[in-house]
């Protein structure tokens, strides 16, 4: 969740943690609802207790794909948790992100009427 200094809005963006390649970044549209079916993964149970990767969605949520995260940037991101310090780096990459993306401001008109 990233709030736009100028206008209050928040933007809410999506990527999967995966410590492999970067993968993309997707901008949501503000005030979405979408119905995902839950994935379960039985072998991610032990003794009957699921792990924190048992559950999925089979599909994300649909929105405007950002370009792909500098490779440099990614562990940023792909944090389990983060502390004051690296919180404030992942908000500087996606902000970043989202003001390098030439259509951003367009972007965040489009999807805030939709």
């Amino acid at each position: 969740l990233v709030v736009d200094d100028s206008s209050g809005n928040l933007n809410t963006l999506l990527w999967l943690l995966d410590d492999g390649e970067p993968q993309t970044m997707t901008w949501l549209r503000p005030n979405s609802v979408e119905e995902s079916i839950l994935h379960v993964d039985k072998s991610e149970y032990i003794f009957g207790i699921p792990s924190k990767r048992a559950f999925a969605i089979t599909k994300p949520p649909s929105g405007k794909a950002l370009p792909e995260v500098e490779r440099k940037e990614w562990p940023v991101l792909c944090r389990p948790s983060y502390t004051a310090e690296t919180a404030t780096r992942a908000d500087n990459v996606i902000r970043r992100m989202l003001t390098a993306n030439p259509d951003s401001a367009r972007t965040a008109r489009t999807l805030r009427s939709r």
